[in-house]
């Protein structure tokens, strides 16, 4: 009910999922491609490459309070 709930209140489309605390595997991943999702992304820390398994995409995690330079630098840092 997560999905409906987000597109109604905000009323936008929601096409990717994060998987709760990053566990996911072949079985859950399917279920979300079921579920419509168009990709999902995982805890691991990285950049997301052409030809990546989109359900299973590495992140770059941003906090609220990060600044611009934070956020650029741990996207430098990222493999």
């Amino acid at each position: 009910g997560s999905r409906d709930r987000l597109r109604k209140e905000f009323g936008v489309p929601v096409a990717t999922f994060c998987y709760p605390a990053g566990r996911y595997d072949p079985e859950v991943e399917r279920a979300v491609r079921a579920a419509g999702y168009r990709a999902a992304t995982t805890v691991e820390t990285g950049k997301a490459r052409p030809g990546d398994d989109r359900m299973a995409l590495p992140r770059i995690r941003v906090n609220g309070g990060d600044s611009a330079a934070a956020v650029l630098a741990a996207v430098r840092a990222a493999r």
